[in-house]
């Protein structure tokens, strides 16, 4: 991990995804009631995705992507950059892809030299 990367945790991922999901019914202007009977829950589960008390499964993101007519990656993508324009945050989401490229290629070159150096050398595997 480098210096520039952020962990976030499992709550605060949450919170950030339940904000999303609120902006995105109230700019509907559906109420809570409204989005329950769509996803088939009820409206305290909905209060409970919103305020981040409920973890969401990759299924139920789904739906709520198909309610509100938008993309999956969305839900990692526009809450991390809401404000940027689109080109702004492809920029930001292409540097982080060459970033992961980057590392699992010198993850592949680490693997390649240690597999050569224990096929020229089985003992130094211990």
């Amino acid at each position: 991990m480098n210096s520039t990367t952020r962990v976030v945790h499992r709550n605060e991922i949450n919170i950030i995804l339940g904000n999303f999901l609120k902006q995105l019914r109230l700019k509907n202007q559906w109420n809570q009631e409204y989005v329950a009977n769509l996803i088939g829950v009820t409206v305290p589960a909905i209060s409970n995705i919103e305020t981040g008390y409920t973890d969401l499964s990759i299924s139920r993101l789904v739906q709520f992507a198909e309610i509100y007519k938008i993309q999956i990656v969305d839900f990692f993508v526009t809450p991390v950059y809401k404000g940027s324009s689109m080109d702004e945050k492809a920029s930001m989401c292409e540097k982080q892809c060459n970033q992961q490229i980057i590392f699992l290629q010198n993850k592949v070159i680490e693997l390649y030299e240690h597999n050569s150096l224990l096929a020229t050398n089985p003992i130094a595997e211990y």
